[in-house]
């Protein structure tokens, strides 16, 4: 699956956020909701994901953590704590079960500014089934 969004804004938004990349490019087991976030496993197996995440000017210097959520736990995937770091990168592979849900998260350590993103993307393939 691909997912990707050209840009969201959170005005104060709690600590800890789902991003949303709403358009979706290609999704051929329906596994992604654009209206969540969430990507649900159709087949067991290792799947490998992908984000990147484009972080405007006004968005301050907080500390800023990406993480992909699977099962409800969060693994780091990015970590970005100067107002230069403006993109945050990550890709991990994990052995999955059908039904498991995988999301990424963005962490920030101030409720100082509200971010917006710019060409942001979320993907996924296979690695290898179970």
């Amino acid at each position: 699956f691909k997912a990707w969004s050209d840009g969201r804004s959170y005005t104060n938004p709690p600590e800890t956020v789902t991003v949303i990349y709403e358009n979706v490019e290609f999704n051929p087991d329906c596994a992604y909701d654009p209206t969540t976030g969430i990507w649900t496993c159709p087949t067991a197996g290792a799947w490998m994901f992908v984000s990147t995440m484009h972080l405007s000017d006004n968005f301050g210097t907080p500390n800023r953590l990406m993480y992909f959520n699977v099962k409800g736990v969060n693994y780091l995937t990015a970590y970005g704590a100067s107002s230069s770091e403006k993109t945050l990168e990550g890709a991990r592979a994990f052995n999955l079960e059908v039904g498991d849900k995988v999301k990424v998260n963005l962490y920030y350590s101030t409720y100082s500014a509200p971010f917006t993103g710019d060409g942001n993307f979320f993907f996924g393939f296979r690695l290898r089934t179970e």
